[in-house]
């Protein structure tokens, strides 16, 4: 009698090697299992056992049936699977082999797919590299998404980046729930000198809390604590690349003195390079004196950052702070209520001053790349299609042979993502170099997080880009190959491509290809017109000619107005003696250097109502050369003299003031103008020596710049000065004797040399950025739309070409036919741009905030890009109208 166990008589049988369903393995077992019962009650009948005692007998010896059954098919699923995995792996390993053979064997096809790919994806992820560290990359900071920077709201003014004093943060810090711990910091340069050359720095300054907020931990020693803030103690938390450059990362660095503005102080921490706090060129950290700091509630100028207590969202903790910032506005009406209300920014967005046109500019670059990616794909889909003209014969026979359409489709995607792959690969090493060129000539004013480089994120963003790629331009192609029309293709050797419906899928590709290098097209040259119309702003001086020098002598040295105005003034006699200078002035502020100073101002007959309510202008102090070394224009009256220096009463004007409060008068000169701030402090009286032309200061595209009063430097307490000096040579090449001519007159006090119109090209990096980059993909819509064109009509007179040879047989001449070639192509350009321009301009008017000096309906750049793509249906479709008029219709007819 056999063995009535089950794992002796279910054999190997029942675990089958070829790839069932679920439903047919579960019948599988229970057929086995019955047949197993049905033997083992057969022997029981006939050792004398009833039908029924038999059957229940078995059913006895077996055992547990149901649990039986389930580890069958368990086990026969597992196999099933393993048998479908191992199966999916040797399909994969063969279609990959034959792809890879296909496409060795097609040269030309495959590089120009890889080309047209690698240019596609390398654009993405160079744009999007570019973006990473300002908007993607995490901040160097312990849960960054806590953090929040306060902005007081002025509704009258229109701001919403008002700065604080320290003890306004005190109070709102004191019985807040909404965040953990609040603290503040400002900004702004010192000289360091000894072990080594002098050097102007940038240096923050930090409440003794602001480090343990941020919660970034130091690379070596600590960082700054509340006790350093409280107790004065001179010390200074320096940044990784400070410590490399001045100290050869020395870890002895830590505990030992540097001299910043003549006082030692000592290193107590190492900062990582990844840290950068509020900017990326900053390395210095200094505590502020919150002792001192809290009784001066009137110095507005700190900058408070939070971080949010546990379930706390940024809008409750808005809605607490101004409940006590109601109350602190009832208590300091002049200060506290400057401001109508607190809000809130996260953290990377405070730190950014330029973090709306940045959004901006970079999803449209984005989005422009984005373009470039899909006429790519749509301009290998065409080249596909093509081929697929001299592949169908291959695809019928293999169909005969008994191949799926589901197989021959796989294979034919699988050879797209072997392209996509390799062009990939391309496309990220044609983005490692375009980085490298990046990280030189972008500014580091802008805070971001780490160098432009291709990272994970990035190779993550690529590695989607390059898997999508193959959907786009691989897919459309094999499913209408994997479906030939099999006796068709069989009697014409495969040389049929499809007739009319192939020729009406490649005008779809081509047209959707005209149509989105018009878009890009139109939204470059709306871009390259903003820069001209940039570039041609009026500033009010000449800004070409000028060489500055930031110099801030120090303190200990330079203690009263007279060591200063000395000091300046042997700085001046020398510089005034370089060849080719021809004037030197000095300055407290100039124009679109990012720095502005705020005054409130009233005529001195006006009313005398509270000075929040008088208007506000912006201020600066100048010597009595400013104007001229700078070519602003002295409408009436004079600069300042010797005489408005000691006495300090004297001011000069823009226009624009002057015709605000002095219309009625017959000049503004010899009138008195009153000034102040919001501080509690008197205002002061001056009386107006000169009128001056307006210039452009804060920005190039701001329409109504707000007036200026300029006041004597000389006399004052000012000590980081600009030098300007108006030169009539090559300001690069007089540069380095500027630097040796301000070192000879003290070698501790550094200067920072730049040329007027690099400062002026900071005002125009968005435009120029996105030009050139818009330019680039401009040129390569164009050139793929050409080609797209040109393969086109190469492709529709191959397949007309009998059609064409029997026209020419009767009698049809060959400029007819040429004509016929060349009018299809512009008709389906002239789609192209009816279509392109419609929604170029919807694009164009979604981004004008971008466009500066030009409106999207800009008839020079529609009329320039209707003329380009005229030309380029032209000169594309000019070659294969030639082709079709040179057709021999002997021998067509013979050939067919």
């Amino acid at each position: 009698m056999p063995s009535s166990t089950p794992h002796a008589t279910h054999p190997k049988r029942l675990f089958r090697t070829q790839v069932l369903s679920k439903s047919q393995a579960r019948s599988d077992v229970d057929a086995e299992l019955a047949h197993h019962l049905e033997l083992c009650g057969e022997e029981l009948v006939a050792s004398g056992w009833s039908e029924t005692e038999a059957a229940a007998e078995a059913e006895r010896r077996f055992g547990d049936l149901k649990l039986t059954k389930a580890y069958c098919a368990r086990e026969t699923s597992r196999a099933m699977s393993r048998e479908r995995r191992t199966m999916w792996i040797d399909d994969a390993r063969q279609d990959f082999k034959f792809g890879l053979r296909t496409l060795v064997k097609s040269p030309t096809y495959s590089m120009v797919v890889i080309a047209a790919l690698a240019i596609g994806i390398g654009a993405n992820t160079t744009i999007f590299s570019l973006m990473n560290p300002y908007l993607f990359r995490p901040l160097p900071f312990a849960e960054a998404h806590q953090l929040l920077q306060l902005d007081g709201d002025n509704t009258r003014e229109q701001t919403s980046a008002g700065r604080f004093s320290a003890a306004q943060v005190a109070d709102l810090a004191s019985d807040s729930e909404a965040f953990e711990a609040l603290g503040y910091y400002y900004y702004g340069t010192t000289n360091l000198t000894g072990n080594g050359a002098a050097q102007r720095l940038n240096v923050g300054y930090l409440s003794g809390n602001l480090f343990s907020i941020l919660g970034t931990p130091p690379l070596r020693g600590r960082y700054l604590t509340v006790e350093d803030g409280t107790s004065g103690a001179p010390v200074v938390v320096i940044g990784e690349k400070l410590w490399r450059s001045r100290f050869d990362s020395d870890p002895t660095a830590v505990g030992s003195t540097m001299q910043l503005d003549g006082v030692a102080r000592t290193i107590v921490g190492v900062m990582p390079q990844r840290f950068a706090f509020p900017f990326r060129d900053l390395y210095l950290w200094l505590p502020t004196n919150e002792l001192s700091a809290r009784t001066q509630r009137g110095s507005m100028s700190v900058l408070p950052i939070g971080r949010l207590s546990a379930n706390w969202s940024k809008e409750q903790a808005e809605a607490e702070l101004n409940t006590a910032h109601k109350q602190l506005a009832e208590r300091h009406p002049d200060l506290d209520g400057r401001y109508d209300a607190i809000s809130t920014r996260p953290l990377r967005e405070a730190l950014n001053f330029a973090w709306s046109v940045l959004n901006i500019g970079f999803f449209l670059l984005l989005g422009a790349v984005g373009f470039v990616l899909v006429m790519a794909c749509l301009n290998v889909a065409s080249i596909t299609l093509a081929r697929a003209r001299s592949r169908t014969r291959e695809v019928a026979i293999r169909s005969a042979a008994g191949a799926q359409r589901s197989r021959l489709v796989r294979q034919f995607v699988t050879e797209s993502f072997i392209l996509a792959i390799a062009g990939g690969a391309v496309g990220v090493g044609l983005s490692f170099l375009a980085t490298r060129f990046l990280n030189r000539v972008i500014p580091d004013d802008l805070f971001r997080v780490g160098e432009v480089a291709v990272d994970g994120r990035v190779l993550a963003f690529s590695a989607l880009v390059t898997l999508l790629t193959p959907i786009l331009f691989g897919l459309a192609p094999a499913l209408g190959l994997a479906r030939p029309a099999l006796m068709s293709s069989l009697r014409t050797g495969g040389n049929s491509g499809g007739g009319r419906q192939a020729v009406r899928g490649r005008k779809a590709l081509v047209f959707s290809q005209v149509t989105l290098a018009i878009v890009l097209v139109t939204g470059t040259g709306l871009m390259i017109r903003s820069l001209q119309a940039v570039a041609k702003v009026d500033l009010g001086f000449d800004a070409e000619q000028i060489l500055t020098a930031s110099v801030t002598p120090k303190a200990e040295r330079y203690r009263s107005p007279e060591g200063l105005n000395g000091y300046f003034q042997q700085v001046k006699q020398r510089l005034g003696a370089l060849p080719g200078v021809e004037s030197v002035a000095s300055a407290s502020h100039l124009p679109l250097n990012h720095e502005s100073v705020g005054v409130r101002y009233q005529a001195g007959q006006g009313v005398a109502e509270s000075i929040d309510e008088w208007p506000s202008a912006l201020t600066s102090r100048v010597d009595g050369e400013y104007f001229e070394a700078m070519g602003i224009p002295l409408l009436t009256g004079r600069s300042f003299t010797a005489a408005d220096f000691s006495e300090g009463q004297s001011v000069v004007i823009t226009r624009d003031l002057a015709e605000r409060l002095y219309a009625n008068q017959q000049s503004a000169v010899g009138q008195t103008l009153r000034y102040g701030n919001a501080t509690g402090s008197e205002p002061s009286t001056g009386v107006v020596v000169g009128v001056v032309e307006e210039v452009r200061y804060s920005d190039l595209t701001t329409e109504a710049e707000r007036p200026h009063l300029y006041r004597p430097l000389e006399g004052s307490s000012v000590k980081r000065r600009f030098l300007v000096a108006k030169t009539n040579r090559d300001t690069a090449a007089l540069a380095p004797t500027f630097t040796k001519a301000i070192e000879l007159v003290d070698p501790d006090v550094p200067a920072t040399i730049r040329a007027y119109s690099e400062v002026v090209k900071e005002s125009t990096l968005l435009w120029t950025m996105s030009s050139f980059f818009l330019g680039i993909f401009g040129l390569v819509a164009i050139l793929l739309a050409a080609l797209g064109i040109y393969g086109l009509m190469a492709f529709t007179v191959s397949q007309r070409r009998k059609e064409m040879g029997l026209r020419i047989a009767l009698g049809a001449e060959s400029g007819v036919i040429q004509r016929g070639v060349v009018i299809g192509a512009m008709k389906l350009v002239t789609l192209g741009l009816v279509v392109g321009l419609s929604i170029a301009l919807l694009g164009a008017n979604a981004a004008r905030n971008v466009l500066f000096g030009v409106s999207a309906m800009d008839p020079t750049t529609l009329g320039g890009v209707l003329v380009l793509f005229l030309m380029i249906a032209l000169v594309a479709a000019a070659i294969p109208a030639r082709r079709a008029a040179r057709v021999d219709p002997l021998q067509v007819l013979r050939s067919d």
